[in-house]
This record gives C-alpha cells, structure tokens and sequence, in this order.
C-alpha cells in the first residue's frame, strides 16, 4: 500500500525488464501512482534501457495527484512488450493513465503494449484537458480493448489520441455517465 506518499507511489525507471506491479494500492500521494519508463530515454536514438515485458495489473490507484495535478494515475512513458490491465483509476487530477508519451514525440521505439479492461471513473476532475486515456505518439502495434471509462465530471475525453498518435487498435470501450 503506497498512502500519503510526498511524490510518486512507483517508479520503474533505468530500463525495467520483466517487472511487474500487482495488486497494489495507491492513494493520497502528491504525485501520480505509478510510472514506467523514463522521459529523458524514450528516444529510438542511442536509446538502450527501453522498459521490457512490463506488466500493470490490478492495482488501486485513487486520490493522486494531490499536491501535483499534472499527475496521471498511471503514466507509461515508453515501452516494448509490456501490458496495462485490470486496474480501477479513480479521481485522479489530470489523465487517468496516459499511454506512451515520448520525448521527442516523433521518435519512439513503442511497440506491442496493451491497455486492456480497466476501470476508470472520474478522470481530469482538476481540470479539462486529458480523460481517461492520453497517448501522444506512435505505437506500434498497440491495443487499447475493452476499457471501462464512467462517472467524468467535466466531459473531458474518454479516449484521448493527441499529437502525432497512430499504430493503435481501439476497440471494445464501454463509456457511462
């Protein structure tokens, strides 16, 4: 359990490989709950600690954010081979989880990860831009299925494809209230 944490619950940076972030709690944290990767190596150039086989699942993360609202609840940065799935995102301030932001956008080694049956409710509720799910760049052959995305406040978006986003498959999303 990760409770009134003065940053970011998790942070897996430095090139993770096969890691995984099960069954946690995240709550009350002035940061945003957990990130992967590192924006200063999200660069297909000279890029060597790319996160690898990552894997995020049924975690609890509520109530970031709290002392930073540009948190997301979860923020996955840059990765290869590595899944986002089955995790309950509630009241976070900004993106709920946002998906592939690299530095620069236009240069990005993402491939094959997947943001599969989460549960968010009450996204962005600090504001109106982002939603539920921010990507900002090419991933490819990347696959968002099946996501759960009810109760927004400010009509901020569900599915939230920005600058330069394209290799994705959106698919199966249930949006209420």
């Amino acid at each position: 359990e990760f409770r009134q944490v003065g940053a970011w619950g998790l942070a897996l940076t430095a090139g993770p490989l096969r890691v995984r972030a099960e069954r946690n709690t995240f709550t009350d944290c002035s940061g945003g709950g957990i990130y992967v990767g590192n924006v200063n190596e999200t660069a297909t150039e000279g890029t060597t600690r790319r996160p690898t086989g990552v894997a995020v699942s049924e975690n609890i993360v509520e109530w970031v954010g709290q002392e930073f609202q540009g948190s997301s609840g979860i923020h996955l940065f840059s990765a290869v081979d590595s899944t986002i799935s089955h995790n309950r995102l509630a009241h976070t301030p900004y993106t709920a989880i946002t998906f592939v932001w690299p530095v620069p956008q236009s240069d990005s080694f993402n491939r094959n990860i997947s943001l599969i049956a989460n549960d968010v409710s009450d996204p962005s509720f600090w504001g109106r831009d982002g939603g539920a799910v921010h990507t900002l760049s090419t991933c490819t052959d990347c696959l968002l299925r099946g996501n759960h995305f009810h109760d927004q406040r400010h009509g901020s978006k569900c599915t939230y494809i920005d600058n330069g986003s394209s290799g994705y498959t959106i698919t199966d999303h249930v949006i209420d209230r």
